[in-house]
């Protein structure tokens, strides 16, 4: 459980740094979308794999081809991720970058109370449902 929460964890944090929050309505429905595609097609790797009625593989080797699935994909992703930070993210015409604002431009952020920081939770609706979504 702990490993899904953590690739979940970094992969929205990825798609939160590549996507801005104006396109976000656009593409986060897609990213949920083919991240739920991947349950059904484990459950048919796995019935293929690791039943006892297939004959692909002798019993005391099943879990081979399934881990050799798991490396080959692992490294696909992660070479897919080093592209897109090396290549797409980088490149102005792909993405568009904010400028960075100097030390002196930037506006000073306030510092809530814990009191104030509650308060603007429950009255903003995006923190609110964010703070549930944590909660629950």
């Amino acid at each position: 459980m702990y490993g899904s929460m953590i690739v979940s964890l970094l992969f929205w944090q990825f798609a939160n740094s590549i996507v801005k929050s104006t396109e976000a309505k656009r593409f986060y429905s897609h990213f949920g979308l083919l991240g739920n595609v991947s349950l059904p097609m484990v459950a048919v790797v796995f019935y293929i794999f690791l039943s006892d009625d297939s004959n692909y593989v002798p019993s005391n080797l099943k879990m081979i081809p399934v881990l050799t699935l798991v490396i080959i994909f692992d490294c696909v992703f992660l070479a897919l991720y080093t592209w897109i930070n090396n290549y797409v993210v980088t490149d102005p015409e792909l993405c568009d970058q904010e400028k960075p604002q100097s030390k002196e431009s930037k506006p000073k952020k306030a510092k809530l109370s814990m009191g104030d920081s509650f308060k603007m939770i429950f009255t903003s609706k995006y923190l609110g449902m964010i703070c549930v979504l944590v909660l629950t």
